[in-house]
């Protein structure tokens, strides 16, 4: 485990599950987390893609707790994984890239929020060995206001992300199961745009 840690990825992957939380420098994160361990645990899934770990402390806490996955994909940073973005599996992962979402125009971002967390926003993609299926795990700006017309403060945030994030599966090479958290909700114009972008299915 000393080993994987120091590495550059840590890499040790059928059914999947995604979950995503928010408990980063919230009381009590430690009982949140072994709490989502203990009901992933139950499920017995083969991979989980995780959102917003973005601590080291958040990840060894997971990844004590989830001992049937013992396999895990991310790219390191300072703080933590990168973006947050954690993909824990049974069987093995080959080693994938993060890739930092692409920033709109300075124009397009009007939202102090969205300013200070784009750095955040990216996606993680690796390959589950056993199927050879390419796991994409993202995560994009959220949208504070709820607003989801083609006006509100965040459209150009949404639309620059969600282009570039259609750009990535789009240019696969092979089979894509994306899962993550968009921040977009299923009926709004951003998503739909996105769906139109792709050659895929919404399950």
């Amino acid at each position: 485990m000393k080993d994987e840690e120091e590495s550059l990825y840590d890499t040790d992957e059928g059914c999947f599950d995604q979950y995503s939380w928010h408990a980063v420098l919230e009381a009590g994160f430690t009982v949140r987390y072994r709490a989502l361990a203990n009901a992933l645990t139950g499920l017995e899934p083969d991979v989980v893609q995780c959102q917003e770990v973005f601590t080291w402390c958040h990840l060894r806490l997971l990844r004590r707790e989830l001992r049937g996955l013992r396999h895990l994909a991310f790219r390191r940073s300072f703080l933590g994984p990168a973006g947050g973005l954690v993909t824990f599996s049974q069987e093995p992962l080959a080693p994938g890239d993060y890739v930092r979402l692409r920033r709109p125009t300075k124009d397009a971002v009007d939202a102090l929020s969205s300013r200070l967390t784009l750095r955040l926003r990216g996606t993680l993609a690796t390959v589950h060995q056993s199927t050879g299926v390419t796991l994409l795990n993202a995560h994009t700006s959220a949208d504070s206001a709820g607003d989801w017309s083609p006006r509100n403060r965040f459209a150009g945030v949404h639309r620059a992300q969600l282009s570039h994030l259609a750009e990535i599966v789009n240019a696969a090479s092979r089979p894509v199961l994306m899962m993550g958290d968009l921040n977009t909700a299923a009926d709004s114009l951003f998503y739909r745009e996105f769906c139109r972008q792709l050659d895929a299915a919404d399950f």
